[in-house]
């Protein structure tokens, strides 16, 4: 099982089908501040869905065991920081919690993070037994 796949698809699902809500449902009923803040948050999660399939297709791959695991932690920190980032926008717009946005600047900042991770399994070399560098 590809956790990381899984959420790919969880986040590319929902983004899609918020998508459409946010456009045939929602557009109208809200101010255009807040519908520019639900864009935001769909087009946020959109992107991190298809880097999270990226990261999941390389995981799919013969790599070594510590690879995939950093790619395993990278994977999973970008599908936090999105939730974060992304739920609490939508929070605030469907719910109406306007201090929850207070959470968004952590999911960027776990957003970020994710990104370092990544880069650092890319700085983080492993040579198998082949002698090919990863």
């Amino acid at each position: 099982m590809n956790k990381v796949l899984i959420g790919s698809g969880f986040l590319g699902f929902s983004a899609i089908a918020l998508g459409a809500y946010g456009d045939h449902g929602l557009r109208g009923s809200i101010d255009d501040a807040a519908m520019r803040s639900f864009e935001t948050a769909l087009r946020y999660q959109l992107f991190h869905a298809i880097a999270l399939l990226a990261i999941g297709m390389g995981m799919a791959t013969t790599l070594p065991a510590q690879m995939l695991k950093r790619l395993s932690l990278a994977g999973f920190i970008i599908l936090i920081g999105t939730c974060v980032f992304s739920g609490s926008i939508y929070a605030s717009v469907f719910l109406t919690i306007e201090f929850i946005t207070m959470l968004t600047p952590l999911g960027g900042i776990t957003l970020m993070a994710g990104w370092l991770t990544l880069m650092f399994c890319g700085l983080k070399t492993t040579e198998q037994k082949t002698g090919v560098k990863l």
